[in-house]
């Protein structure tokens, strides 16, 4: 039987042009997928990879890609993974009341149900066990006969029989429960069963000795795994390969907010939202198999957002989609969904950008969230923390670009934010249905200023773009200033009185529907100008802002105008002369302009002015490319000391 369930298997990953290679497990890797088995099954240690800080999770993931590599186990890796293969071996089973499901359990030794003597009915079962059998019913009966979802498939093989296969047993520490697949059933369902533990001895449930306490935990599980068990029978082909390792980040996403929609008060997935707001930047699809990471759980949030922005429904329109053909589509899946239930008027771009606004207004930023936006159990979230936004705090040294390097081609070390490291940022640039959040600071110490925010994304993928705005003096609601997506060609432009706000948010998502946008992170540049800037901002030199920037490139005398100010006494009758040095963005130089030229040095006073003008040439009299560049300032003493610098971007387009 075992092998019929195999070749059934490896059918599956045929299934939309998804094959495992035979060839990929090294020896290693059977190794360490055999101890994650041993130990999901409560048979070995944790392994050194695991996180044993992270919650307690799903195993699903694991026993997927278990079973889809089944036949690439060699030698004695073979032989084991036979012996950990097929289900559960316990004594009594009953069945639910409803008649939905069989549930295993024994009353002895490791697996030993949970209060095994407490029989308050006197029926010789387990009051534990008759409550785990009626919650079994009442998830059957909200997510197939209240909600839609099609019935699992009878799991009638394999020791099984019609009815949906519940085994509690001793899971591994980290885990609540796990849906195993067994046999392939066409076009694109498999059969499956459950494995829940056998007394959740998990914080927080494990606080007392109620058996109310333990059996929560058993509810959101038994949500959470049975809707994995429709997983397979409407689309067991919608995961994600990656060599030979199936990624389910949509099934433990959806997962999770199933176990919300059952469950609304007991609020589980509270605790693992903190993994998606410290990190917004990764997008739904982000997975580090072996479920090490709880990033896909916190996704949860996003279709959290979906029901109470559009309909609970919207999210079973998505897996109806998905059953319709095989292979992985759930980001167009959900972008038509979207685009049906709000008549058009969204769609999966426009939607997540909106849901990465609201993400801005949990725990105790609910009170300024903008009218329509924000959850309704907002306050209880985590919150984006201050280190996971991109904070501007001064505007006269130059902003982020993505794609400089660290470095200049001469050795130069390349800043940000005055005194940051460009490489603190570079792991932070998102990923396809991830966000980045760019707070535009101190807004208020800016007068008789226009600012304007250019953005030029990845032109590889669509770009979605909020500006959110928190009024001057910390009182009332944020307000959407605008919402845009990138113009093809870009750039795009926006731009707002900074006095009326003490600060803005840019809320930027690349966003493709193709699952292939996956992995991958996607630069931008975000170039800020001011008009008329307050100059209170700066030392002993102003260096104002370059202008025009952008520049679009009319005639041979377009030039960008750079302009440093003598600000303070203290510099005032020195000698000294301005340089610009002009780079690419991989840190190659392009051209120099000075002045006074060559080695001549100028005698300037408190409130003299350095101009300089580039003619958008490269020394040699040939206008350069379309493009964004760097210009490094510097004012330079007679004695060659550095009195001060600057670097700026300057956008060219034609």
């Amino acid at each position: 039987m075992k092998q019929i369930i195999l070749i059934a298997l490896f059918a599956l990953l045929c299934f939309g042009g998804q094959t495992a290679d035979a060839a990929a497990l090294s020896e290693q890797q059977q190794q360490d997928m055999l101890e994650q088995v041993r130990y999901l099954r409560g048979e070995g240690p944790m392994p050194e990879s695991f996180d044993e800080s992270a919650p307690h999770r799903c195993g699903t993931e694991l026993a997927f890609n278990f079973m889809i590599n089944r036949g690439n186990f060699t030698g004695k890796f073979a032989a084991e993974a036979e012996f950990l293969d097929g289900r559960p071996v316990l004594p009594f089973s009953i069945v639910t009341p409803g008649g939905y499901c069989r549930i295993h359990y024994t009353t002895s030794g490791s697996n030993s149900v949970y209060l095994p003597n407490v029989d308050d009915n006197s029926d010789g079962i387990p009051d534990y066990v008759n409550k785990v059998a009626e919650i079994a019913d009442s998830v059957w009966e909200f997510e197939v006969n209240h909600l839609g979802y099609p019935a699992p498939l009878p799991d009638d093989t394999n020791g099984g029989d019609s009815l949906k296969d519940i085994y509690i047993t001793d899971m591994g520490s980290s885990y609540y429960g796990v849906t195993w697949p067994e046999t392939s059933v066409p076009p694109r369902s498999v059969t499956s069963y459950i494995e829940i533990d056998n007394d959740f001895d998990i914080w927080p449930y494990n606080l007392s000795d109620e058996m109310e306490d333990r059996l929560d935990a058993a509810r959101v599980t038994i949500a959470h795994e049975f809707f994995h068990t429709i997983h397979y029978t409407m689309d067991a082909t919608e995961f994600e390969t990656r060599g030979s390792i199936g990624y389910l980040a949509w099934w433990e996403m959806t997962a999770v907010w199933m176990e919300e929609m059952a469950y609304d008060d007991i609020n589980d997935y509270y605790a693992y939202l903190v993994y998606y707001y410290n990190y917004p930047w990764l997008g739904l699809q982000h997975v580090v198999y072996p479920g090490n990471t709880i990033h896909q759980y916190g996704c949860a949030v996003f279709p959290m957002y979906l029901s109470e922005k559009f309909d609970t429904s919207i999210i079973k329109d998505a897996w109806d989609i998905c059953a319709e053909q095989s292979g992985p589509q759930y980001l167009q899946a959900l972008d038509e969904a979207i685009l049906a239930k709000s008549g058009g008027e969204y769609d999966f771009y426009k939607a997540f950008n909106e849901f990465a606004v609201w993400n801005l207004f949990t725990g105790s930023n609910i009170d300024q969230a903008p009218v329509g936006h924000g959850f309704s159990e907002g306050i209880e979230y985590d919150m984006i923390p201050d280190s996971a936004m991109l904070n501007f705090p001064r505007y006269d040294y130059p902003q982020l670009i993505w794609e400089w390097p660290d470095t200049t081609n001469d050795g130069e070390t390349i800043l940000i934010g005055g005194d940051i490291p460009l490489s603190h940022y570079k792991n932070r640039m998102p990923q396809n249905a991830g966000a980045n959040y760019i707070n535009l600071q101190n807004l208020s110490l800016l007068t008789d200023s226009l600012f304007t925010f250019t953005f030029v994304g990845a032109q590889d993928i669509d770009w979605m773009a909020s500006f959110v705005g928190f009024p001057s003096g910390g009182v009332g609601r944020a307000e959407i200033l605008g919402s845009y997506q990138q113009p093809s060609p870009p750039p795009l432009y926006f731009s707002f009185d900074p006095s009326l706000y003490r600060n803005v948010i840019a809320v930027l998502t690349p966003v493709d529907t193709a699952i292939s946008g996956y992995p991958g992170s996607y630069g931008y540049s975000p170039i800020f100008s001011l008009t008329n800037p307050d100059t209170s901002l700066t030392d002993s030199y102003i260096f104002s802002s370059p202008y025009p920037n952008p520049i679009e490139v009319r005639s041979d005398d377009d030039a960008v105008t750079f302009k440093t100010q003598i600000k303070t006494a203290s510099t005032s009758g020195k000698q000294v002369k301005m340089t610009v040095s002009l780079f690419t963005v991989s840190g190659d130089k392009v051209n120099v302009r000075s002045f006074p030229i060559e080695s001549e040095y100028g005698t300037y006073f408190n409130n003299d002015e350095i101009v300089i003008g580039w003619h958008l040439d490269n020394g040699g009299g040939e206008k350069v490319a379309p493009g964004v560049y760097l210009a490094l300032c510097e004012v330079k003493s007679a004695d060659g000391t550095i009195e001060g610098s600057e670097k700026f971007k300057i956008a060219v387009i034609r």
